[in-house]
């Protein structure tokens, strides 16, 4: 795929999966042997979709915003910002209720 191809593929995992918590897209955008590397730990699709849940869930309403997004061939960068509200608390502390 083309630097513009990855860089649209990457919007929409974000903005479908992420966002709208479509995680079907994720199977389209990516291989069943895909292998994550977000936060130096690799894991399984399905690993990166429970993830994803737990964002949402835990920060709902949850959403990135892609502020910037840089391709050069197969790698993409993207510089976003998170924003959800902190409903669920975190490593055993309660809901703050505030959001950022």
């Amino acid at each position: 795929m083309s630097a513009e191809e990855n860089k649209a593929v990457f919007r929409r995992v974000i903005e479908e999966g992420l966002n709208k918590g479509d995680l079907a897209v994720l199977d389209d955008c990516f291989p069943p042997q895909y292998i994550e590397h977000q936060f130096g730990l690799p894991s399984t699709l399905e690993e990166f979709k429970d993830s994803i849940r737990f964002l949402r869930d835990t920060f709902a309403p949850f959403s990135l915003t892609i502020e910037e997004m840089v391709a050069d061939g197969d790698k993409v960068w993207a510089r976003m910002t998170g924003r959800g509200t902190d409903s669920k608390g975190l490593m055993g502390r309660p809901a703050t209720g505030k959001s950022s």
